[in-house]
């Protein structure tokens, strides 16, 4: 089943400002999200609106529930077309589309089972980080993290005894390579297959 876009919008109209506000912060900059539909900034004005509707609507004034309840449902409106927009892309990035469903802001309505692989990369919460994961191999084992771009010129990253990392600084947008080195008392093992991952 493909990753599906969801929203998951509170009722309160300040809450929905929050998570507007954090969707266009997760898609400003963003590589494969060139042209949103609507714009970032259309968002923004209608999430500021909301906000000062809803800050007019605690003063109790006549209509101004009203008001308020129009540029809310205004703002639900440009959310729901933008949630669509992020969907097309995700449909056209399958192998990525959770990662990029997650980077704009937005939830999974059907995550894929998490099987936990003997290696993998996945984005972390930060734009340009990237978490390793890799099957324990037992006490005293030490793990080696490499990555590059092309598959060929591999870059050291430092090793660790636990199995799994973290990593920062990469280019969001670009797809990375890494791979992995388990040595134990055992002996040192070949670098496994692997695993690429765009980062967002």
């Amino acid at each position: 089943m493909k990753p599906t876009a969801v929203l998951n919008l509170p009722k309160p109209a300040a809450k929905v400002v929050a998570i507007a506000r954090s969707i266009v912060a997760g898609m400003t900059g963003h590589a494969l999200f060139p042209s949103p539909t609507p714009s970032l900034a259309r968002v923004t004005a209608a999430a500021d609106a909301t906000l000062a509707a809803e800050v007019h609507a605690l003063s109790r004034a006549k209509g101004a529930r009203e008001a308020r309840d129009a540029k809310l449902e205004a703002l639900f409106d440009e959310l729901r077309a933008l949630k669509s927009y992020v969907q097309t892309v995700a449909n056209a990035h399958p192998t990525e589309a959770e990662a990029l469903i997650l980077s704009a802001g937005m939830s999974l309505k059907h995550p894929s089972p998490r099987n936990k692989p003997i290696f993998e990369a996945v984005n972390g919460r930060v734009p340009g980080v990237v978490l390793l994961r890799a099957k324990w191999a037992g006490d005293r084992a030490c793990y080696r993290w490499q990555f590059c771009l092309d598959g060929v010129t591999w870059t050291d990253a430092p090793q660790t005894l636990q199995a799994r990392t973290t990593l920062s600084g990469f280019a969001r947008g670009v797809t990375y390579w890494f791979r992995l080195q388990v040595m134990t008392k055992d002996g040192t093992g070949d670098f496994g297959d692997p695993v690429s991952l765009l980062v967002v």
